[in-house]
């Protein structure tokens, strides 16, 4: 999409209006890509990006993150790096709650 159709998403949908300087997001079952800001900062590789992130939304909604995973990565990436990613995780709303 370009900046237009992005604002005019963003406005019909009731989003946050800062999804306007996004290189891309997911919305509902949608990947929406700005392809003016992804061409800006080089973000040739958006797609692939937010897919990932709405699969990872699902496993971990559906349970199917392996602890044993979670814990090696917690271990590997220290206590100060896994604090981060878990603000993250709830900011972005990938918990079972969200």
């Amino acid at each position: 999409m370009d900046i237009a159709q992005i604002a005019k998403y963003l406005k019909d949908n009731k989003l946050d209006a800062d999804g306007i300087n996004a290189d891309g997001f997911i919305h509902g079952n949608k990947i929406i890509i700005n392809k003016a800001v992804a061409k800006a900062t080089g973000a040739v590789n958006v797609g692939n990006h937010e897919l990932l992130h709405g699969v990872l939304r699902k496993a971990v909604k559906e349970g199917k993150i392996n602890k044993n995973l979670i814990s090696d990565l917690k271990n590997k990436i220290g206590d100060n790096n896994w604090s981060k990613i878990e603000q993250r995780i709830k900011d972005a709303g990938y918990t079972k709650d969200s």
